[in-house]
């Protein structure tokens, strides 16, 4: 048998109208409410009292509250990695930096254990709560302390406690442990970082030095400073020489239409232009042995100075920038102040934050009447139920439970 199989009575106390089997109209349930307002009534008193009972007994709750500002994200710099590096390990997640904010990552730290361990040790928490098992300990600031982290990126601990001034002294204890635990990860950070830059300095002022003297070989060997400035040069003496070749020769050619091949004068005329002609193939030809490059070796000369200076100039770039880390990380080293900017310091709160007492008496009424309306049309319904179909519905609850 079912519980679909039970069919409500066709006729009893509940009214002189006649119903189908399946049909049970609200005016039926209101009549049935009304008939044991008594019992609502008393029930729903009885829970209702108890509840007020209970919220007495509870004692406030206050809530202190300590905000700060993780320090900004830092560049790209070697010094800033490696701190980051540290606090992430710190906090047990080697992906934080990478998919989350900063802010996450200090939220992370704050619930550690080594942070929570130091609190718990600067506030003598084992004797306040009279607790032995550290375990128990971590499970009570569990449920009394709480960190979120804004959309603006600001960090506020909660700490709720029945003591307001407690509650001041935790929020504020955390917020202290957890300076000093990042101003003594960025000093271990710093340092690590002094001396890897201290090696890699060394490393590429070596390199510095081989491409310097590559450089200098060059120029020594084809007796130039600049290639390109130098390139220019042989290009503005080319276009001299063809401008004084053509002067010479446009002569020549006038001194021919008066004098003979012969003549003094058309003999100095010629000298002239081979002259000419002579510097133009010299300057057009190796021209290893001047100070201007030929212009068959322009192109070759100017790429291989351009590989050296590009290679200098960039070993040249780094150790720069190595040496400006170093120094950042020696002042590092030297200075052990946290960077987390406090907002606000928890004072004592002097309103309560819980707990919400006539809420609870409110739930607790409106809860407790509606079970026991429900309460009510169950026991009408049962009591108006036939003998032999009680007596199955009894036998069927009986199997199921």
């Amino acid at each position: 048998m079912q519980f679909n199989d039970l069919k409500f009575p066709d006729s009893d106390s509940w009214g002189n109208q006649e119903h189908s089997d399946s049909e049970l109209s609200m005016f039926d349930i209101l009549k049935m409410v009304i008939r044991s307002w008594k019992m609502i009534l008393c029930l729903t008193l009885a829970i209702t009292m108890a509840t007020v009972v209970y919220a007495k007994l509870q004692p406030n709750v206050y809530t202190a509250r300590s905000k700060f500002l993780p320090p900004p994200q830092q560049g790209g710099g070697l010094s800033a990695a490696m701190l980051q590096g540290a606090l992430a390990s710190a906090a047990g997640g080697a992906d934080l930096l990478g998919g989350a904010k900063l802010t996450t990552l200090y939220v992370e730290i704050l619930k550690i254990d080594a942070l929570r361990d130091q609190v718990i040790e600067r506030l003598k928490l084992h004797g306040r709560y009279n607790i032995k098992s550290r375990q128990e300990i971590y499970n009570r600031l569990n449920s009394a302390v709480a960190v979120q982290a804004g959309k603006e990126g600001i960090i506020t601990v909660s700490v709720t406690d029945v003591d307001p001034k407690h509650a001041a002294e935790l929020a504020n204890a955390f917020v202290d442990e957890l300076k000093n635990i990042t101003a003594g990860l960025s000093v271990t950070g710093a340092s690590n970082n002094k001396s890897f830059l201290k090696e890699q300095i060394a490393k590429t002022k070596e390199e510095l030095t081989a491409a310097e003297n590559d450089l200098k070989a060059f120029q020594k060997k084809y007796k130039t400073i600049d290639a390109a400035q130098q390139a220019t040069a042989s290009a503005g003496a080319m276009a001299s020489l063809m401008s004084q070749l053509t002067a010479h020769e446009l002569k020549l050619d006038s001194l021919r239409s008066i004098y003979a091949d012969t003549s003094p004068e058309i003999i100095a005329a010629r000298r002239g232009v081979d002259a000419l002609r002579g510097k133009i193939a010299a300057l057009r030809g190796s021209g290893d042995g001047g100070m201007l490059p030929g212009f068959e070796k322009i192109p070759e000369r100017g790429q291989e100075y351009l590989h050296l200076m590009r290679r200098f100039k960039s070993v040249e770039a780094v150790y720069e920038n190595l040496v400006k880390q170093h120094e950042m990380a020696k002042i590092n080293v030297e200075n052990t102040v946290s960077s987390i900017q406090l907002l606000q310091s928890a004072a004592p709160p002097e309103l309560k934050s819980g707990p919400a007492r006539l809420k609870m008496v409110i739930s607790s009424l409106v809860l407790s009447f509606i079970a026991s309306c429900f309460l009510a049309i169950g026991l009408e319904y049962l009591r108006n139920m036939p003998d032999e179909q009680k007596s199955r519905c009894l036998s069927l609850f009986g199997k199921q439970t």
